[in-house]
């Protein structure tokens, strides 16, 4: 496929050194995205559950100050948003509605280390993600992401597949309801194929491109999705954050 004739405009999954895993400031992955000529940014770090890398509820309010001072400052538009964890096969996820309300923009997904909301469900959900993939588990998890969807303001599920495989297409289409976008994620958009693309594309569904960095020069960079793209037919007018070049 010719995608010569597109840009990515937008990056709205980037982490800083606040995920632990980071390397970068927020302000150099900010100056990054608006070297590469993006037009928006999303500062989105790993969510609390999250044993390795999980930003602290204490800095929020740091990370959020920092943002509205940048914003002042860079002619692009910055959201302060999270990269939630799915934490239960009830759709629970590592945010509380009130907690919801404090960011512009919530991603979630599957993550390794990542503290389930119950005692069982070390058991039942995080060591069966790792170990037993199988597909009635799988099953069990496609339907808690619907459920997650169901209760949560979730703006973009991030590499479907991830940990776990999962019916991304009965995902997508209660996505539709939700305006949720399936993510094409740099590091991970092998786990989807052709057909599937396809398929959640017929459900109505919307994706967007991001580069999943954690370090300030992969903003905005997504050779492997842009391969990706040149090897198979996906539709190109259900990517929001891909622009035609006039």
């Amino acid at each position: 496929m010719d995608i010569s004739g597109y840009k990515q405009i937008w990056d709205c999954h980037t982490h800083t050194l606040y995920s632990g895993d980071g390397k970068g400031t927020i302000e150099q992955n900010v100056r990054s995205a608006v070297d590469k000529g993006l037009t928006k940014i999303a500062i989105t770090d790993h969510g609390f559950n999250h044993m390795s890398y999980g930003i602290k509820r204490d800095k929020v309010k740091e990370m959020r100050s920092e943002i509205e001072r940048l914003k002042k400052n860079y002619p692009i538009e910055i959201l302060y948003g999270i990269e939630a964890n799915l934490i239960s096969l009830h759709g629970d996820i590592d945010l509380t509605p009130e907690e919801q309300k404090w960011f512009d923009i919530i991603l979630m997904g599957v993550h390794k280390s990542t503290k389930p909301a119950t005692f069982g469900g070390w058991f039942n959900f995080t060591l069966r993600n790792l170990l037993w993939d199988t597909k009635k588990h799988s099953a069990k998890v496609t339907d808690s992401y619907i459920e997650a969807l169901q209760k949560n303001k979730i703006d973009i599920l991030v590499h479907l597949h991830n940990i776990v495989h999962v019916d991304a297409v009965k995902i997508a289409k209660e996505a539709v309801k939700h305006n949720t976008l399936i993510e094409l994620n740099n590091k991970h958009v092998l786990l989807f194929t052709q057909q599937e693309l396809w398929d959640i594309a017929n459900t109505g569904a919307n994706f967007i491109i991001d580069s999943d960095a954690h370090v300030p020069e992969g903003v905005g960079d997504c050779p492997n999705v842009w391969e990706y793209l040149r090897r198979n037919d996906v539709p190109l007018d259900r990517i929001v954050n891909f622009k035609k070049i006039d």
